[in-house]
């Protein structure tokens, strides 16, 4: 199957998931004390926070993207200007950054490792504590369902906006799912993402996602409306963004993201998501039976 890695305003790119055979299936009944999704929209895991990590420790997502995108870390915010002065206005539309003669695949492994690592040191934990510190009769959390690749946003100064308002939940994916949202340079006014009803006092308003490289947004995307609006200011957005389930309210067949036609599932273990397991000294890993391997720069 193909995942779509990149997708914003005018830059697309692909890259191919293998067929895994053998996937585990994890069991997706709620915990003890976790009757439905609904107890966990209590949870402060559906509060928008806002906070910041190690740029050294992860400067390899800033240079991983950089170097697909050609150019220097330095550079993120000034992409547009880059490209035109190598003959194209904006960021191709095309696959060649990933699958052509443009990849960089070497780069892309890169940010590939990266990513899990930061999952597994500073999302998954921090995912489990939440949920734990918030949950009913002491359920815990020991495993985490995570985008297997993180959506690669690039954001050029525009007239027009790179995408239109939605949430998550218009395009099947299930309501326990909490959206991450990191920029990798400047991130200000109209070139960043906008939430609405992250300010409790109006639903209706839309809050811009801001900071730059170290700063990380969580917000639940799945329930709120968010959108871009017109770049007019003078800098290229680069962000990444993911989605994540805590483990005991991941369905890996969840009705409402199966194919109306074909009732396929869209998003699932081995495919969309991969899994990452908590060991009993606290230690997280991605499983690597095939549902937390990233493969696809070496299918074919």
């Amino acid at each position: 199957m193909r995942l779509i890695l990149f997708r914003e305003g005018v830059l697309y790119a692909y890259i191919i998931i293998a067929s895994i055979p053998g996937v585990v299936t994890l069991s997706t009944s709620p915990q003890p004390g976790l009757s439905s999704v609904a107890d966990i929209t209590r949870s402060e895991l559906h509060e928008w926070r806002a906070s910041t990590f190690s740029t050294e420790r992860w400067s390899a997502l800033q240079t991983a993207t950089s170097i697909s995108l050609r150019c220097k870390p330095e550079d993120l915010g000034i992409l547009h200007k880059i490209e035109a002065q190598i003959g194209s206005p904006q960021p191709r539309k095309s696959r060649q950054r990933t699958t052509g003669k443009r990849a960089n695949r070497a780069a892309l492994e890169v940010l590939g490792r990266t990513y899990r690592d930061f999952i597994c040191e500073e999302v998954a934990p921090e995912i489990a504590a939440v949920f734990e510190s918030t949950s009913v009769d002491g359920a815990r959390c020991t495993g985490v369902a995570f985008q297997a690749m993180p959506a690669l946003r690039v954001v050029t100064p525009s007239i027009n906006a790179a995408g239109r308002r939605h949430r998550d939940s218009d395009y099947g994916h299930q309501p326990a799912q909490i959206n991450y949202w990191l920029p990798l340079s400047r991130a200000c006014g109209s070139n960043t993402l906008h939430v609405e009803g992250l300010k409790k006092n109006d639903m209706t308003v839309g809050t811009p996602l801001e900071g730059d490289f170290g700063a990380m947004h969580r917000f639940h995307g799945n329930d709120l409306f968010h959108f871009t609006l017109p770049n007019d200011t003078e800098y290229t957005r680069v962000s990444l963004d993911f989605r994540v389930v805590p483990g005991p309210l991941y369905d890996n067949d969840y009705p409402g993201s199966r194919n109306k036609v074909n009732g396929k599932q869209a998003f699932f273990l081995g495919g969309y998501y991969a899994w990452a397991d908590c060991s009993d000294d606290g230690v997280w890993t991605v499983r690597q039976d095939g549902t937390g391997v990233l493969r696809g720069n070496q299918a074919k």
